[in-house]
């Protein structure tokens, strides 16, 4: 059992964007919670019980410099390179009992920064594994401790009170399951999309006949594109692991090629096998989940 603490005034870097600004709404739902927003761009109508400070935390202001020396909170909710300054720029104005917590997709960096800190206050990491607008109820969310307390335990705590699923993980670990789990994923995405190029078609104008797999990832590659190109840029770049997924990927394709090049279905076969010892037991679960997906997705239909 945690140690209860309650966060009592809470600033969060990058507050007015997406996952900034789930966060604030969150916070700001406890009566007795003053949260403020600082950001370089903040919306022109005012946020309810939200307060909005326009700064730069890379070029902290003395009205920053206020909030982080008495706050017990603090989340970069920010791109890894303005993150990783920011917060050289703002640690020794940190208040030394806060809770620093980032919200990055790759961890290997930023839980290095975090540790070079010559300061005692907690450091937590963590990756909200959905996109803001889902919210955080029935989600996951993976955390990594850089240094833990009774305001890390009770940051995990109010997680799992939004309903979200938490799971604990060293940086080497988050980054190397991200590898495959977004940056492979959101690689093959990419290159679907850009593959649909033959210069006849546009994509989305073969919908009205096109069976579910293909309506299903066109789809989400759509949905990819509602996100700013930075979020794509940091999986792709800064994770360590992210060449080696894509070169794996690549050499899929070719494997592929080479296998119906040949003219050999026993070739064909085999690669088929192969996958399926690769999904394992998980085979017939995942089967249904997608056969529920395409069904929901005819239903729909007019």
């Amino acid at each position: 059992m945690s140690e209860r603490f309650h966060f009592k005034r809470v600033v969060i870097l990058g507050g007015c964007g997406s996952v900034g600004t789930l966060f604030a709404s969150r916070f700001a739902e406890s009566r007795d919670t003053v949260v403020t927003a600082v950001d370089l761009v903040t919306p022109a109508a005012r946020i309810p019980d939200i307060q909005v400070l326009k700064a730069d935390p890379e070029q902290p202001t003395a009205a920053l410099r206020e909030l982080l020396e008495c706050c017990d909170l603090a989340i970069l909710a920010l791109p890894e390179d303005v993150a990783i300054r920011s917060l050289k720029a703002i640690s020794g104005m940190l208040n030394p009992e806060a809770l620093i917590v980032d919200t990055l997709s790759v961890k290997s960096q930023i839980c290095a920064a975090l540790e070079e800190l010559a300061q005692p206050a907690e450091r937590l990491s963590i990756n909200p594994m959905f996109a803001p607008r889902l919210g955080f109820e029935g989600q996951a969310v993976a955390v990594t401790s850089v240094r833990g307390g009774k305001r890390s335990n009770a940051f995990v705590e109010i997680l799992r009170g939004w309903r979200s699923s938490v799971y604990s993980m060293s940086a080497e670990e988050h980054d190397r399951a991200t590898a495959i789990m977004q940056t492979t994923t959101h690689a093959a995405l990419i290159a679907f999309g850009l593959s649909l190029d033959d210069g006849t078609n546009q994509p989305a104008e073969l919908l009205a006949f096109a069976p579910p797999p293909y309506r299903t990832m066109l789809g989400m590659v759509a949905r990819l594109l509602a996100a700013t190109p930075d979020v794509y840029w940091d999986i792709q770049l800064s994770n360590p692991y992210a060449a080696a997924a894509r070169q794996r990927l690549a050499d899929a394709v070719k494997v592929l090629d080479d296998s119906v090049s040949s003219d050999q279905v026993a070739d064909f076969e085999r690669l088929i096998e192969r996958l399926g010892a690769l999904i394992g037991d998980g085979r017939e679960p995942l089967q249904e989940q997608c056969q529920r997906q395409f069904e929901a997705l005819v239903s729909k239909d007019p």
